[in-house]
């Protein structure tokens, strides 16, 4: 009898999502990351002893990011690499989630001298 080739993956039962934003500079330098956690509550950040690396936190229904986080976040982004850019656009690679396609999203980016590109869906997954 043939095998049907599927993974066996072993779990405790109960799974949460979690989604973790890395943001990575042209210089190599990183943004303290973005946390989302699933949950009712949002918070915008812990406090500084709990959270060494500065991490913004917050939650979603399912642990995934959505419009109104991709606001808070691209609001975020703007103020961490303003100084950095010195006035000249930046340029804001993405994956193709559709929090990134918000009208929120790109009107903010385009106000604030950010030119954001989305990848196809599905290409940018580890």
């Amino acid at each position: 009898r043939k095998s049907k080739g599927r993974a066996h993956q072993q779990s405790g039962g109960s799974r949460e999502n979690i989604t973790v934003i890395i943001t990575i500079c042209a210089d190599g330098t990183a943004l303290p990351p973005t946390v989302i956690f699933e949950g009712k509550g949002y918070q915008v950040s812990w406090g500084l002893p709990d959270n060494p690396l500065g991490a913004s936190v917050g939650h979603s229904l399912r642990g995934w990011t959505n419009g109104e986080i991709g606001v808070v976040w691209i609001k975020e982004f703007d103020r961490l690499t303003k100084a950095k850019a010195a006035g000249r656009p930046r340029l804001l690679l993405l994956d193709g989630h559709n929090s990134h396609y918000t009208q929120g999203f790109l009107e903010y980016a385009r106000s604030h001298n950010i030119r954001a590109i989305c990848y196809p869906a599905h290409t940018t997954h580890i």
